[in-house]
């Protein structure tokens, strides 16, 4: 076989398995990446709801004051309160 025709299907070769090996890097990268961001993801989450947990409870002195207050706004006729005005 002539040098000619060695030397594009030695290029050819060589290209691919340049290609194969960035692809395969690249895609372990991506999921370095994405198992990185959701272990932060979650800790940032886990670290806010206790955050929230101990301000509600330093401010109420009961970690289930919060939402017993919220239920304040279920009662009836809370959105239908009439100002009474006296004309004179």
């Amino acid at each position: 076989m002539r040098f000619s025709i060695k030397l594009p299907i030695i290029f050819l070769v060589f290209g691919m398995s340049l290609l194969l090996g960035e692809l395969f890097l690249s895609w372990q990268g991506k999921n370095a990446i994405q198992s990185t961001t959701s272990n932060n993801v979650q800790r940032e989450a886990s670290l806010l709801v206790r955050l929230i947990d101990r301000n509600l409870f330093e401010r109420y002195h009961d970690a289930q004051a919060f939402t017993l207050s919220l239920g304040s706004r279920e009662r009836p006729n809370f959105n239908d309160t009439q100002v009474s005005r006296s004309d004179s």
